[in-house]
């Protein structure tokens, strides 16, 4: 079994689009298609994904959701956010996360804070735009613990992503009762239950224009988004690890079916 989570192949062409790109993308394939050649099934975190590991031999593929840890659910919820004030992003400082969505938004709308976490081939370029600009913190590689913290310190999770294979870190965010605004381009919302939780950044959408059309929200609707986000992750991750156990199940029964 192989589980097909970052399709790396379509990533790269942020990075390279020469003689490097056709090289690293070669690899990526040769390699991908051997995984998914000689496993009995391939999961995908999302159904875009299917004729693409179709297409590199897979027998049989599934859609399987993402656990969130124990901790992100675990751990005592904060109050639900009463205004926007301050945004997170968490993932990799790379192309990909088209980063630059985040800077403009902070440059354009100086009276809400932005705390970005992480590490990346970007970091230099974010650092000098955060020594410039008061709202934009750049902070490290944090652990679990100290995520949940700047989760329910902020009150949304800001994914703005060119490429964004599922984008897991907007459901640890909605597990922490925060909403999360998210590009169309993160696979996380071909889920159906978590579509009504998820505020979506539409294909060619303005970052800008939906922080501050958020930032006159009221209370009341900071509060219906924050449990709808929190129902929403907990439902997903109760039918990800039903589905998970149904699948491990279905393997220990096969190795003791009696051969004749």
């Amino acid at each position: 079994m192989t589980v097909f989570h970052t399709h790396f192949e379509a990533a790269i062409k942020l990075y390279w689009n020469d003689f490097k790109y056709q090289l690293t993308h070669t690899y990526l394939f040769n390699v991908n298609r051997t995984l998914c050649e000689n496993s009995n099934t391939v999961y995908t975190t999302t159904s875009e994904l299917i004729d693409t590991v179709k297409k590199l031999k897979a027998k049989r593929v599934e859609v399987a959701g993402t656990p969130v840890a124990p901790i992100f659910l675990d751990t005592p919820l904060p109050n639900p956010p009463q205004k926007l004030t301050r945004v997170l992003f968490a993932g990799r400082l790379a192309p990909e996360k088209n980063l630059q969505a985040i800077i403009r938004a902070a440059t354009k709308i100086p009276e809400l804070e932005f705390i970005v976490i992480g590490e990346g081939p970007l970091w230099r370029q974010v650092k000098k735009r955060a020594y410039r600009l008061e709202n934009l913190t750049l902070k490290g590689w944090m652990s679990r613990k100290e995520l949940i913290n700047e989760f329910d310190s902020a009150q949304l999770l800001l994914l703005p992503s060119h490429e964004e294979t599922f984008g897991t870190v907007a459901l640890e965010a909605m597990a922490r009762g925060r909403p999360a605004l998210v590009s169309r381009a993160a696979g996380i919302h071909d889920w159906t239950v978590l579509k009504d939780a998820l505020l979506p950044i539409p294909k060619g959408g303005s970052v800008t224009q939906i922080l501050r059309k958020l930032m006159e929200q009221t209370p009341e609707f900071w509060k219906q988004k924050s449990s709808d986000a929190r129902k929403a992750a907990l439902q997903l991750n109760e039918e990800t690890i039903d589905q998970w156990v149904k699948y491990t199940d279905s393997i220990h029964h096969d190795r003791e079916e009696p051969r004749i």
